[in-house]
């Protein structure tokens, strides 16, 4: 089941900075999924003061207010629009997250053989 709006408790944030959700109510316009990572880096870029002075407890806080935080499948950490189920639009597909894990011990032992 998805989440359709922020939780009571959550709401009381709204009021706690509001070009930080002027700018995320903006970012979810252009795209329902986002990945904090991502948010972040356009947050510095579209005003580097409030970037400086909102923690990441703060951000998240405010993200929770008009999105859900996808917690495993193929969007997992990502950052979901309420009322926006990715599962369920096959456009979606392009924002999935791909994660990518070697171990070191295995890159040294191929580095050392012969072609």
């Amino acid at each position: 089941m998805m989440p359709v709006e922020a939780p009571k408790k959550v709401s009381r944030h709204k009021d706690v900075v509001t070009p930080l959700l002027d700018f995320f109510q903006k970012a979810f316009e252009r795209r329902p999924v986002w990945m904090l990572k991502c948010l972040r880096c356009l947050l510095k870029l579209w005003n580097p003061t409030i970037c400086k002075k909102a923690s990441k407890y703060l951000i998240e806080s405010i993200l929770a207010s008009v999105a859900y935080q996808m917690r495993n499948g193929p969007w997992h950490g990502c950052w979901v629009q309420f009322g926006y189920d990715p599962r369920k639009n096959p456009g979606s597909r392009v924002l999935q997250v791909i994660t990518l894990r070697l171990q070191a011990e295995s890159m040294l032992e191929g580095r050392n053989q012969e072609p």
